[in-house]
């Protein structure tokens, strides 16, 4: 709750610093939006002192359903935002348990600020709070017409919260039924966003120079179409490029006042892109699973094998949807990625959110049809000489020939890990290339949970590693060729179709070039150190 003297709010100040203060158990945030140099706009909804029912700002908006014909302006420049014919206004509602404005398509709804032109060339910055609707195409705010256009613009789904660019345009995507803070900084090819996340990353594309020179329409286009798909909270617009530190603040400031939790933050860069792709395919991280996965990151990192992954899950998050999202997508963080941005999840009979726990990775209760297609083939790597197969399997009695990563073309060239039982004994065999695999010794009445690596490092060296020791190897001469059947992940593709469907729990898999016995060694004492952490059984 904000800290009041009556009826006014109070900015507590330490020297020229903001303070959050305490009364009883809630915290009372005094960040205070002026204190950032340049702010333009502050449309703030949750103070019902700016909301009015006509356009001249006299008659007081404050209950439910109340129109809203003026929402004044805080930044004291006086560019209200006011409508002046009756049947085109927002309306009341609650974000939370705060006010927020109520948007509609039909008749249409829509604010145009007054006073001076706001005159924003890029770069400029703008931060803002929302609840969408369920469905939808809408706009936060659109500043010209034509193609001198700079819209911030939405779609609303079911499952995503993200950014992407157009030549004069952004598009965000906000999460049905949810209410999302974040930021967008329009900067040309620099321009960079971020939904329920502190992290402002860069858009897709170069995003163009358009500025807002003029007045701005708040919640629609400005020839009053594509209507905001819910209900505005808060609005905040500043000249120039609002630094990182400072977005965080303005973000964190939005995120304490309308509920939401932000996307965790870490110090690895892999990591911290994981957590962003996470929220931003509809999952979450909690701040433990991000501080594990940070220090596996770590881990790769300090053994010097971070350019052996070209994919790599670690099925980690909260829900199936993070689950989905690979770690690394290629050799180096912020180059160039391979294969699908999520494993994709098709067939007759996929993968839904019970045959996922984030205390045991990908489970297949009683689902023998599911798969995932990576989009990653052994034609995106550099050569299909050598590299490695890895999954961490649950510890399981195999009844059948199980995959939990493969890919073949016949029995020409197979690459595959395999989980087999034989003449009554439990088994891995690792193939890269041909038809001949590196086979276990027999395993016992079961196969151990672990960390299992087909790695093939030359023409006649083909291993299986266990607990980052090799436990089988095959020296015959193989060439492997290359080929464009993409990886599937519990299951093997075959020519184009799923088979050997594996019925255990698998917490993670990476495809990538091949592993020295040391850097087997050390990847798997980061996976080990991973699934503890992540409280995941270690048998």
């Amino acid at each position: 709750m904000p800290l009041k003297l009556g009826t006014q709010d109070v900015t507590l100040k330490l020297g020229s610093q903001d303070v959050t203060a305490y009364l009883g158990a809630e915290e009372v945030s005094a960040f205070d939006p002026t204190s950032i140099e340049g702010l333009a706009l502050w449309l703030d909804a949750a103070d019902g002192s700016t909301l009015f029912q006509n356009s001249d700002g006299t008659t007081p908006a404050t209950a439910t359903s109340d129109p809203v014909g003026y929402w004044g302006d805080k930044s004291g420049n006086n560019r209200h935002a006011t409508q002046a014919t009756a049947g085109n206004r927002p309306t009341i509602t609650s974000i939370g348990s705060r006010k927020g404005l109520q948007y509609a398509a039909s008749p249409a709804t829509w604010l145009t600020t007054t006073g001076s032109n706001l005159g924003l060339s890029q770069p400029y910055t703008a931060f803002y709070a929302i609840k969408a609707n369920a469905s939808g195409i809408g706009t936060l705010f659109d500043g010209s017409a034509g193609s001198t256009r700079a819209i911030l613009s939405g779609t609303v789904n079911s499952t995503t919260q993200a950014w992407a660019g157009t030549a004069f345009q952004i598009y965000g995507y906000w999460k049905a039924s949810d209410i999302a803070v974040g930021a967008f900084r329009f900067d040309g090819a620099s321009s960079s966003g971020a939904v329920n996340n502190k992290s402002l990353s860069v858009v897709g594309s170069t995003v163009g120079s358009n500025g807002l020179s003029q007045h701005i329409n708040v919640g629609a286009f400005t020839n009053n179409t594509a209507i905001l798909p819910g209900a505005f909270g808060e609005l905040l617009l500043y000249d120039g490029s609002v630094s990182d530190a400072d977005a965080g603040r303005v973000i964190d400031y939005l995120a304490r006042k309308w509920g939401i939790t932000l996307a965790p933050q870490v110090s690895n860069a892999d990591a911290q892109d994981w957590v962003n792709r996470v929220y931003a395919n509809g999952g979450t991280v909690s701040e433990s699973t991000a501080a594990a996965v940070n220090t596996f990151c770590n881990a790769i990192d300090a053994a010097s094998i971070r350019d052996r992954f070209y994919r790599l899950n670690l099925f980690a998050g909260t829900g199936l949807n993070a689950a989905l999202v690979p770690l690394y997508r290629g050799p180096t963080f912020g180059g160039t990625t391979y294969g699908n941005a999520t494993d994709t999840n098709p067939g007759a009979g996929p993968f839904v959110s019970g045959d996922y726990s984030p205390t045991v990775g990908l489970v297949k209760t009683g689902n023998t049809s599911a798969y995932l297609d990576t989009g990653l083939a052994i034609d995106d790597l550099p050569s299909a000489a050598t590299g490695h197969i890895a999954a961490w399997m649950g510890t399981h009695t195999p009844a059948a020939f199980l995959i939990p990563v493969g890919a073949n073309v016949s029995t020409t060239d197979r690459y595959w890990l395999v989980s087999w039982t034989t003449g009554g004994d439990q088994v891995v065999r690792g193939y890269w290339g041909g038809n001949s695999p590196a086979q276990t010794a027999t395993l016992g009445a079961t196969i151990a949970a672990g960390l299992y690596i087909a790695n093939r490092s030359g023409a006649t060296s083909l291993d299986v590693y266990e607990g980052g020791t090799s436990i089988a190897s095959l020296a015959s001469s193989v060439t492997p060729g290359a080929i464009s059947e993409n990886f599937y992940v519990a299951a093997a593709n075959d020519s184009g179709t799923p088979g050997a469907f594996v019925t255990f729990p698998l917490a993670g898999y990476s495809i990538g070039l091949s592993l020295t016995q040391p850097q087997a060694a050390a990847y798997d004492a980061a996976y080990t150190a991973l699934i503890s952490a992540l409280g995941r059984p270690l048998v």
